[in-house]
């Protein structure tokens, strides 16, 4: 069914590298990355990663959506062409990807196919938006800026009008409200207003705000010049300069649980602030991809052959 009306080709049969890892799950030694396998013939680049107990999701190479319920991955889906752009999930097990103009949704049991709904999208898709409960669309608008498709509590989806986003990077829901990184800013969506976020020592107008994650209250904004930005329940933003490096990726599993990757080292928030937690795997270039289960971290990324590779560690 997902193959069918795009000039992508059909869906690739699932394979098996032979990896390290045959579906179980081996948490391994504190401290130790463990490789798990993934179906072979997987290329570069690797896109990102979420997850929610019981679930993670990858997306490699632009085509192929991956599941694993902490073993080994297996095909959710993959094309011919690198047509799959975006992929999310929220807290509460939904899960969404884009394939052109298209959205496939899925609410429950999300590692089939066969789960997914089929949604056109009103407008070309530039994020979807992971969160606590629901998920969310950022489209292009019909004018300058962008526009939100939020899912309802039914099912349903709704259309907001254009928002007044100059330069969208990423974006996350929280309740009602979704929350749009761009330079210099988070836009709420709910109050049709930007939220300016103050870095020490820099012009707040110029902060490159990339990545964004919601907890049940919280949310949590990462910069490409390696600043994290918290904001609580009453609305209040806080920043800590956590790296000198490049944010490469951010995962948020609740208020209390939010990790950064740089190229390789990781960092973990804590209420005292900002934990380092050591290194990635050395065989990947860069961590590209990070996702947290209540006992694990999730890294993926692509060796020195271009080839996606992901581990695991306890935490």
């Amino acid at each position: 069914m997902l193959g069918g009306g795009f000039s992508c080709g059909t869906l690739t049969p699932p394979g098996d590298d032979g990896g390290v890892d045959s579906g179980t799950v081996d948490s391994g030694a504190p401290g130790e990355w463990v490789e798990l396998s993934l179906p072979a013939d997987l290329t570069a680049p690797f896109g990102t990663m979420t997850a929610y107990p019981g679930a993670v999701y990858a997306l490699v190479g632009e085509n192929t959506v991956l599941h694993s319920a902490g073993g080994s991955f297996d095909w959710v889906t993959t094309f011919e062409s690198p047509v799959v752009a975006h992929l999310a999930a929220t807290h509460a097990g939904h899960t969404a990807y884009t394939v052109f103009q298209t959205m496939f949704v899925c609410a429950a049991n999300c590692g089939s196919s066969d789960s997914y709904e089929e949604r056109s999208l009103p407008r070309t898709p530039i994020a979807l938006c992971g969160g606590d409960q629901r998920l969310a669309a950022l489209t292009t608008a019909t004018d300058a800026g962008a526009a939100v498709l939020n899912e309802l509590d039914d099912g349903g989806w709704s259309l907001s009008e254009a928002l007044e986003v100059i330069d969208p990077q990423g974006c996350a829901r929280l309740g009602d409200a979704v929350f749009i990184t761009e330079q210099g800013a988070v836009f709420n969506s709910f109050t049709h207003a930007a939220e300016h976020i103050s870095v020490a020592g820099r012009e707040g107008a110029l902060e490159p705000w990339r990545f964004v994650g919601t907890g049940s209250n919280n949310v949590f904004v990462s910069s490409e010049l390696g600043a994290v930005a918290r904001r609580d329940a009453l609305g209040v933003w806080t920043t800590a300069q956590v790296t000198s490096a490049d944010i490469t990726a951010l995962a948020v599993e609740s208020d209390d649980s939010a990790w950064v990757s740089t190229g390789h080292s990781l960092f973990r928030y804590s209420p005292q602030g900002w934990v380092p937690e050591g290194a990635g795997p050395t065989v990947l270039t860069g961590i590209a991809g990070m996702a947290l289960q209540p006992s694990s971290v999730y890294v993926g990324g692509v060796d020195a052959a271009g080839r996606p590779r992901i581990f695991r560690r306890q935490r």
